[in-house]
């Protein structure tokens, strides 16, 4: 991949113009929509309202500290 010389690979290239050639025949409505969506998805994602960052430290139980109805503490 990119190198810590800054060079590309042969792989990177031939991907970007790809990437680029499919850009570029892409037509004007459908790059308009495509504006619109993501702008709405951006505006939907700054009205949510967030966690606090300390809720992502919870730790969830795993499957196997979960009671398993009638049979939990007797085995199989």
């Amino acid at each position: 991949m990119n190198g810590s010389d800054g060079r590309t690979t042969q792989f990177e290239q031939r991907v970007r113009a790809l990437l680029e050639e499919s850009v570029a025949r892409v037509d004007h409505r459908v790059r308009a929509r495509l504006r619109a969506a993501r702008r709405a998805a951006v505006e939907e994602a700054a009205r949510a309202p967030r966690a606090p960052w300390w809720r992502a430290l919870t730790l969830l139980p795993t499957a196997g500290a979960v009671p398993r109805g009638r049979r939990g503490a007797r085995g199989l």
